[in-house]
């Protein structure tokens, strides 16, 4: 599963009032606890804080769920969907 992790989380079409770690875990739930998530991230910003910190989200999902994050590395390419 790709999931968006930043900004706010908007859940069944209303914004949650949540942490984004809240929100990842509940989505990861709600949607039966896939086993691989990857964020949804883009490189560097143009404007601070730069990067999105997502530590506390993966632990969270982790601790929580069964599912486990893939991290990515900026500017890589990967294959997620394929044989």
């Amino acid at each position: 599963m790709i999931q968006a992790i930043a900004g706010r989380a908007n859940i069944d079409g209303r914004p949650y009032d949540g942490s984004a770690a809240e929100a990842a875990t509940m989505i990861s739930k709600l949607l039966g606890e896939p086993e691989s998530v990857i964020w949804c991230l883009h490189d560097e910003a143009p404007i601070k804080p730069w990067r999105i910190k997502t530590e506390g989200a993966k632990q969270m999902l982790e601790k929580e769920t069964r599912s486990r994050v893939h991290e990515l590395k900026p500017s890589e390419p990967y294959v997620v969907f394929g044989t």
